[in-house]
């Protein structure tokens, strides 16, 4: 889903807080594929006017997962990395419906990821 809108200071602080806490995840490979659900961009403006750096955090509620990708100011990518995350799913969850309070979608995610299935 692509969405876009405005998000409060308050909570983009609280979702910063959660992406950046290492213990929100677990850095081991997922079994599911990964398709995300959601996607939030964090800006952070560089000195002397240089721009501003980004990190793009993809979640999947349904193989509970998030790939972080960093991109300097020039859009290039500088780091890419795929983590599980449901140590911190239901925080992630709780702040995502707080950030889409009226997309069905989103406030239907269940509170447990369905387990994995062999193929």
């Amino acid at each position: 889903m692509i969405r876009t809108g405005f998000v409060s200071a308050e909570l983009a602080e609280q979702l910063a807080a959660v992406v950046a806490d290492p213990s929100s995840y677990r850095d081991s490979a997922g079994t599911n594929e990964f398709e995300p659900d959601i996607g939030y961009r964090f800006y952070r403006q560089l000195d002397g006017g240089r721009g501003q750096m980004s990190l793009d955090v993809l979640i999947s509620f349904d193989s509970d997962q998030v790939l972080l990708v960093a991109r300097n100011n020039k859009l290039r990518e500088d780091f890419r990395r795929m983590l599980v995350s449901e140590p911190a799913r239901s925080r992630l969850l709780e702040l995502t419906r707080e950030a889409f309070p009226l997309d069905e979608q989103v406030q239907s995610i269940p509170e447990f990821a369905e387990p994995a299935t062999q193929p």
